[in-house]
This record gives structure tokens, C-alpha cells and sequence, in this order.
């Protein structure tokens, strides 16, 4: 009995193990830069990229000090005067503060080894206009300057341009009155080739990690149908089917590509309904793979979290949600913890009885 425990635990040790070397080797992978040089930062509005090799080098994240034009919706046309404009320097990849609009603006000093260049835009909460010096290449949603004049969306998009000179303009347009807080994630730049082979490789891991969590779904609940006194099989069922409705709706938002006009809201609900139901399901898997390994009370407390956390995405409006994220993480980082001491104490217990 002792050796099936002890099996179990180095099973579920190794697995988790197995997983995080996945995802990072994955994410390496990826990440579309070599990072053979260290990448240039953009520093008051202006980013130097002369030196930048993008064939050797890889994809560039164009991060750094952007100007930002609060409250000011910008074209650029309006930058033929820029004495009349005062902007303030905004890092990118950050935020631009709660229910607002705005435009920033970026100088890039380029070389002349690429004729086509493409611009990449993971993430902007809700809604962006981007050009390249006068040529607008990306669009997401409506920017307007409330709510009623904007429609939000979130969807990964690329741009292309050509390289017109030694400098170039970024101007983005951004809106957010639906989220807590506006948002820009990361923004990349580099050849067609390069963008493309970014996301196909991001597109194969996330179908990859769906097809598989779909599939340990579809196994873990034949098992839980075939001998329902063990609930183990039912929550890792659903662990399973959490990860796999999360990756559509993340990182290449795939369920968005495929449904443009799917509702914001409801996508919104459900990415933080996954965030937060994921770790309450391991901890009450685990409770039931092994029995009596961890305390009634911290049982209680998860359940009443997933009933918790459920009423209040599907209840209130998305820009409350940000409020119980630190309170919830410091939660998911207890649990994480608690469960890793337990399993280690049971397994030394375990194994030194052998």
C-alpha cells in the first residue's frame, strides 16, 4: 500500500515537473528573438535600431519610453507641428491608467537591409489604430473617446510596411472604457518570414496543448463515469477542460480569430473564470488522489472560493475583476506552496519506510 502511495506521488511529481520543462522549453522557442544582442530600448519617443541585424538577431520588441498624448486622439498628420504637442514619456509593454484614450507616438531609426518590414501587436485592452508613418496597417475594434463610441476587441494582428528611409513613425491610437485598466502588451517588429514563423509556432503549441488537454479530459472523465466513487478523475477532468478553454481564448486568441464578432464581455468572463477556477480543481484533486493529505479547513476555504470568484465574473461588470486578483494570487501562491510541502513530507515519509 505503501509503495502504491509513494508511486503516485513520484507520478504526480514527475509530471509536474515533465510540464513546467515543456512550457519553458515551448516558450524559448517561441519567443522569436535569438538574443544574440541585447535589445535596444526606446528612450523619449525615439528607438535606434541601426545596429539591430534582424536576420541574425531575430524579432525586436519595440519596448521602451513611447511619448503619450493623454486624452488626445492623434493622426499623423497632426505631428507636422509637434511644438503645439506635449507628450510624457509611457513605457511599452504597460499601462495607460483606468477608463481613458490616448495616442502614442514612436521614432524609429531603421537601416536599410529589409524593404518589408512587419509589425506585430500581441495585446492592447480594448481597442487600437495603428500607422506606420502615414499608412494605417492595424486596426482592432472602434477607438472612440468613451464608451459609447468605442467597440472593444482583443485580437493579435500584424501589419506590414515599407521601409520608406533612415526613420520611420509609429502612431497608436488606444481606448479602454470596459477593463480596469488600459494595457499594451508587447509589440514586435521584423520581417515577414519572422512574424509568420512567430506565430505558426505559437499556433502549433497552443493546438497542441488543447488537443492534448481535450483528450486527458475525455479519458479522465471515462474513468470518473466507470468507477464514480472517486471524484479524482471528475476534478482533473475539469482541470483539463479549464486549460483547454483557456488556451483558445489566450496568446493567439484562436476562438476570437475564428468568431471575430464574438461578444467582448463573454470572452472576458470566461478568460478570468478560468483563471481563477484552475488552481481551486488541482487542490481538490489532489485532495481526492490522496486522501486526508491536506486539511479539511483549506478543502472549505477552496470551495467557497470557486462559488465565490464564479458569482462575482459572472455577475458584475469585467473592470471589478482586477480588484480580488492580488488577494486571489496571494491564495494560488499559499496553495501552491502548502501542496508542495505536503507531497514532499509524504513521499520522504513514504520512501524512508521502504
Amino acid at each position: 500500500m505503501k509503495k502504491s502511495v509513494c508511486s503516485r506521488i513520484k507520478l504526480t511529481l514527475a509530471l509536474i515537473l515533465i510540464t513546467l520543462l515543456v512550457i519553458a522549453i515551448i516558450k524559448n522557442s517561441t519567443a522569436g528573438a535569438k538574443t544574440i544582442e541585447t535589445q535596444p530600448k526606446a528612450i523619449n519617443g525615439v528607438l535606434d535600431i541601426r545596429n539591430w541585424d534582424f536576420e541574425r538577431d531575430g524579432v525586436l520588441k519595440l519596448d521602451g519610453q513611447w511619448l503619450y498624448y493623454k486624452e488626445k486622439l492623434l493622426y499623423p498628420d497632426d505631428f507636422k507641428n509637434e511644438t503645439n504637442l506635449e507628450g510624457e514619456n509611457f513605457k511599452i509593454p504597460g499601462s495607460y491608467g483606468e477608463h481613458t484614450y490616448g495616442t502614442y507616438r514612436l521614432k524609429l531609426l531603421l537601416n536599410e537591409n529589409i524593404d518589408l518590414y512587419t509589425i506585430n501587436v500581441d495585446f492592447v485592452q480594448s481597442a487600437y489604430r495603428l500607422w506606420a508613418n502615414n499608412k494605417e496597417i492595424i486596426s482592432v475594434g472602434i477607438v472612440g473617446e468613451d464608451r459609447s463610441t468605442m467597440t472593444p476587441q482583443l485580437l493579435p494582428k500584424k501589419g506590414y510596411f515599407h521601409n520608406e528611409g533612415k526613420e520611420m513613425y509609429i502612431t497608436l491610437q488606444v481606448c479602454n472604457y470596459y477593463a480596469k485598466y488600459g494595457y499594451i502588451d508587447n509589440i514586435h517588429i521584423g520581417s515577414m518570414g519572422q512574424i509568420s514563423a512567430y506565430e505558426e509556432k505559437r499556433l502549433a503549441f497552443e493546438m497542441l496543448l488543447f488537443g492534448s488537454t481535450v483528450l486527458a479530459a475525455i479519458y479522465t472523465l471515462g474513468l470518473y463515469l466507470f468507477r464514480k466513487k472517486d471524484k479524482s478523475a471528475l476534478y482533473l477532468s475539469i482541470v483539463c477542460i479549464i486549460v483547454a478553454i483557456r488556451t483558445l481564448f489566450l496568446g493567439g486568441r484562436f476562438f476570437i480569430k475564428v468568431f471575430p464578432n464574438f461578444s467582448y464581455i463573454v470572452s472576458g468572463k470566461i478568460m478570468h473564470l478560468t483563471f481563477y477556477l484552475y488552481i481551486p480543481f488541482i487542490l481538490l484533486f489532489i485532495n481526492s488522489f490522496y486522501s486526508g493529505i491536506i486539511s479539511k479547513r483549506l478543502v472549505k476555504i477552496t470551495n467557497a472560493s470557486i462559488y465565490l470568484y464564479s458569482i462575482l465574473i459572472l455577475l458584475t461588470p469585467w473592470k471589478y475583476y482586477m480588484d480580488v486578483i492580488i488577494p486571489y494570487q496571494f491564495l494560488g501562491l499559499y496553495i501552491l506552496i502548502y501542496l508542495v510541502i505536503k507531497l514532499s513530507k509524504s513521499y520522504l515519509k513514504n520512501h524512508g519506510n521502504e
